[in-house]
Order: structure tokens, then sequence, then C-alpha cells
């Protein structure tokens, strides 16, 4: 796996983009409900479906950042291969609508991306740092601060890198 680490970050064989997005999902408090008195948000699921996870990042999200990566390092995550399953997915609706038409979409020809969203821009090295280490990079982790380590096991565990 070391061998996967020279590919970090590199267009080199790049089949994929990742992108890191900003959350930006404002906590709101109904009228007349003190914040004190307001339920906690409920807690995403770690298996909440694409469609709900993908619909809310495009809504409530800002790209951070963005490098070109590798589907056979990525989709060793069941976060990241669902994203691909969500586009085989459409690919397959899109070309159930367009049977019968000229082929040869501007949508084909887009390049794939999986999408990390994160809280904090505060939390990008980390998100960063954990890719690095499903590469194989050796000192990805050991160059985050102490409090970038908590925000890297969290990330990790929202991917099921550590499974």
């Amino acid at each position: 796996m070391a061998y996967l680490a020279n590919y970090f970050k590199r267009q080199d064989l790049s089949d994929i983009d990742i992108v890191f997005r900003l959350n930006q999902v404002e906590q709101q408090v109904q009228p007349g409900i003190s914040e004190d008195d307001a339920s906690p948000p409920m807690k995403r699921g770690r298996r909440e479906t694409v469609d709900e996870a993908v619909d809310a990042a495009d809504k409530h999200s800002l790209q951070l950042s963005r490098f070109p990566g590798h589907k056979i390092v990525l989709f060793s995550v069941e976060y990241f291969k669902a994203q691909g399953r969500h586009w085989q997915a459409q690919r397959t609706a899109a070309d159930t609508c367009k049977h019968g038409r000229a082929s040869g979409s501007s949508a084909a020809a887009a390049r794939d991306s999986v999408h990390l969203t994160i809280n904090s821009a505060e939390q990008l090295p980390a998100a960063e740092a954990v890719i690095a280490a499903m590469y194989g990079v050796l000192d990805a982790l050991s160059r985050l601060q102490p409090e970038q380590l908590v925000h890297a096991v969290v990330i990790a565990d929202m991917l099921g890198a550590g499974d």
C-alpha cells in the first residue's frame, strides 16, 4: 500500500476528484423556545441514504478544497463507495430517459467526484490527513496538532476508515 502514497493529491492515473465541503447549516431555534429548552439536533446516522446526504450537502455547503483522487483507494471505504453507487443509479436513470435519442451529453463527460462535508474549516487539515492515511502516507496523521487529531478520529469514524 505504500506505493499508493506517491499518488496522493497527484493527477497521475487519477480517475476522480475529492471535494471537501464546509457544512453551512446554522442551528435555528424556533420562536418562543429558548436555546436551553430546544432539543439537540438529531445526529445523522452513519448509514443515512446517499440521496439525502448529497441533497443536504448541495443545499448547505461551500467548497473548501478539491484535489485529484483514485477510486481504488477512496472506494475502499463504504462512505465513498456509496457515492459511486449513487452516480451509477443516476446514469442508469438518465440512460433510460434518453433511450431512443442521440447519445453524447456533457454530463457523461463530466469528471466524477466524491464529497466529504466537514463542520468547520479547522477540520480541513484533519480531513486531508485521513485521506492521506488511506493512501498510506506514513506521517500523515503525525503532522497534526493534538486538537486536530480529535477531528481526524471523528472524520475517520464517519468514513468507516477504521473498519
